[in-house]
């Protein structure tokens, strides 16, 4: 989803930190998806009819990175060994999924009040609309296959 600000955000997240870090990353790799399973899914499958496959995928939503790994499992490929995934948001089944799923957890409960509070203050005409940004947490589970003694 190229237009949403969310995904756009995210995107150049992920490309400086890839350019911090002197990664590889290549245009092709760069998949769009609508932060649901299925796009996920057949973004991941795009990406593995490609020569070279990236050796790691972050995913705009967890759903997309569910869906991605249930790609990954039909190609007979491993995460972590083969590809490691990581997805955003925290959502209940990274807990459940299998591996675990890796993801970048956002205070909802802050992102709601924060929410309710700008709305009031734009109906009662005292605030114009402006970016708010919370801060993340990473949360580590297997499909990252790192050393959880590391963390």
């Amino acid at each position: 989803m190229r237009e949403s600000v969310i995904s756009n955000l995210r995107l150049k997240g992920f490309k400086d930190a890839m350019n911090q870090f002197d990664l590889e990353l290549r245009d092709e790799w760069i998949q769009y998806g609508d932060f649901q399973e299925d796009s996920g899914y057949l973004a991941m499958k795009r990406m593995l009819e490609l020569n070279d496959i990236p050796e790691a995928v972050f995913a705009a939503s967890d759903l997309m990175a569910l869906g991605a790994l249930r790609a990954i499992r039909e190609a007979g490929l491993q995460v972590p060994s083969d590809i490691r995934v990581v997805g955003c948001d925290d959502i209940p089944a990274c807990r459940y999924s299998n591996p675990r799923l890796t993801t970048v957890k956002q205070d909802k409960e802050k992102i709601g009040k924060l929410s309710a509070y700008m709305l009031n203050d734009l109906i009662e005409g005292q605030s114009k609309i402006k970016p708010v940004f919370t801060d993340s947490e990473l949360i580590v589970r297997e499909s990252c296959g790192a050393d959880k003694t590391f963390w």
